[in-house]
């Protein structure tokens, strides 16, 4: 979807091989090798920046990721983030990523679920 909203290029990490399969088809169906790219790649190998990150997981993984993911996050990129049930998981990120730098610009909620917008600094 990222390319279809003018991003050049777009790279997809997922630990769940179905899931990388499932995209690559997709990625096929649209026409999107050149600007596309999926991977079942460890965060740890992935040795670029990007201007957008996005991070669809649950609160305790992204706890964990926050190094791999500050690495990732070009400066003055965006990291996005959800999969958090709102309320103590929100806050807890928030703090865990503004404490790294990181500026929180957006919280978006539905029903009890949470995505956060930072910039990084």
């Amino acid at each position: 979807a990222a390319v279809l909203f003018g991003a050049t290029s777009v790279v997809g990490v997922d630990n769940d091989d179905e899931a990388i399969r499932i995209a690559g088809i997709n990625v096929q169906r649209n026409n999107l090798e050149q600007q596309m790219r999926v991977s079942n790649a460890r965060l740890d190998h992935i040795d670029q920046q990007f201007e957008v990150v996005v991070a669809n997981i649950l609160h305790d993984i992204l706890w964990d990721m926050a190094d791999r993911l500050e690495r990732l996050t070009a400066q003055n990129g965006t990291l996005i983030l959800s999969g958090l049930i709102h309320g103590d998981q929100t806050t807890s990120i928030a703090d865990r990523f503004t404490s790294r730098g990181f500026s929180l610009m957006q919280e978006e909620q539905e029903k009890e679920w949470s995505v956060l917008r930072f910039i990084k600094r």
